[in-house]
């Protein structure tokens, strides 16, 4: 019987039987195997199998499965992901930075709008000291303007009454009292006139009286006021008994030292 070759039996044995290959075809199988799939290649376990066309292929049993890539790497990709910067922050940005800038932002506006406030409520008070000074200004300037009026109506009134009011018993007190009460060209006027007064007053013995009915200020100026009077006068004496006579009079006050005096009497028709 004729032996068979060695390159016979190996072209009859099936590619795919590993086990019965011998321990010197093996281990060139092996090597065979990684130069194809490169150096660094691991040599397949028992159960791969080398199809037709000389690639490896690997078993699809599940426990000669090695862990695929995801499996494998999935503690580090965690790991890579965490080290990975925050898509909704900067690069380089920390969430707890960009927390607290968020933080930080409306501390600093809350800041600025209280110092806003402030401002207004500051130029609220400023302002409303400075209206009050200005009303405070205006009421004390219409006060005086008051007070002057009333001053001047007063001093007017009781001029008339007195200038119209004499008794011949008591004729020095009656014109002075009128002398006191004026100024100016008047005062010299009825100053000239009081020696005729003191004549004919006392030959008819002339008793007089009078009141004023009404008195208001129709022009205040700077020291002067104009003011109208109508003053009625009773009148006894040796020639008429309870005369009554009535008298419309413009008289022209002027402010002095010593208060309102009369500076003009003029008769109003």
């Amino acid at each position: 019987m004729t032996e068979p070759d060695e390159s016979t039996a190996l072209r009859e044995q099936p590619a795919s039987v590993e086990s019965g290959v011998p321990a010197r075809g093996r281990g060139g199988l092996a090597r065979l195997r990684q130069a194809q799939v490169g150096p660094d290649a691991a040599v397949a376990p028992s159960g791969e199998a080398q199809s037709a066309t000389g690639t490896t292929r690997l078993d699809p049993s599940p426990t000669s499965r090695p862990p695929t890539a995801p499996e494998q790497d999935q503690p580090a990709a965690a790991a890579a992901h965490s080290s990975l910067p925050d898509a909704g922050h900067p690069v380089g940005e920390r969430p707890a930075a960009s927390a607290s800038r968020a933080r930080t932002r409306p501390s600093r506006l809350l800041l600025s709008l209280a110092a806003l406030l402030v401002l207004a409520v500051a130029g609220l008070t400023v302002l409303n000291l400075t209206s009050d000074s200005k009303s405070a200004s205006a009421s004390s300037g219409l006060q005086e303007q008051f007070d002057r009026r009333a001053a001047a109506a007063s001093a007017a009134r009781q001029f008339a009454v007195n200038f119209f009011t004499y008794d011949y018993r008591s004729l020095d007190r009656d014109l002075k009292r009128v002398t006191d009460q004026s100024t100016g060209a008047f005062q010299k006027d009825y100053i000239s006139k009081e020696p005729q007064l003191r004549k004919l007053i006392p030959q008819a013995k002339v008793v007089a009286t009078s009141t004023v009915s009404t008195a208001g200020v129709s022009l205040l100026a700077k020291d002067q006021a104009i003011v109208l009077v109508t003053a009625d006068q009773l009148v006894n004496s040796l020639v008429a008994k309870n005369g009554q006579n009535r008298y419309r009079l413009k008289l022209t006050m002027q402010q002095t030292p010593t208060g309102w005096l009369a500076a003009d009497v003029t008769p109003v028709v």
